[in-house]
């Protein structure tokens, strides 16, 4: 996740004000106007833009904010971010933790995990209660 306050030079608790000062002399330094034909200096333009436009909101920079901190506070790393920030990969591992597996991998990643398929004593294994389900369903 790119970090806005870095990018615009200020701290997180910097208020309106200091990230509307801090976005303008940025801006001023690095306007295409002011380079013309220099793509880095517009590419730079384009990011100082784009933060000051997520933290200059008060909505944006509270779920700007959330997913910052919710990212920081991942351990293991590995998650996939979609674009509004929150982790794509949560709704698999709730989807896992449900049916006790991943679709595509299969129920071995999740036996292997808790035990390669052992079943404690009188516990049934998934497709045994399946199977017992369905089985009288005509």
């Amino acid at each position: 996740m790119t970090d806005y306050y870095r990018m615009l030079g200020v701290s997180p608790q910097a208020d309106e004000n200091e990230i509307r000062k801090a976005y303008r002399s940025l801006a001023k330094r690095y306007h295409p106007d002011a380079h013309p034909g220099d793509a880095q200096c517009e590419a730079r333009f384009r990011e100082i833009s784009e933060a000051y436009h997520t933290l200059g909101d008060a909505e944006k920079r509270r779920r700007y904010d959330a997913a910052r901190s919710a990212q920081s506070g991942r351990t293991g790393g590995g998650g996939r971010e979609a674009k509004d920030g929150t982790d794509a990969a949560a709704p698999m591992s709730e989807f896992e933790r449900f049916f006790g597996f991943r679709p595509g991998q299969g129920m071995e990643t999740y036996r292997d995990r808790r035990g390669g398929g052992k079943t404690a004593a009188g516990a049934r294994k998934p497709e045994e209660k399946f199977a017992s389900i369905f089985k009288n369903i005509k």
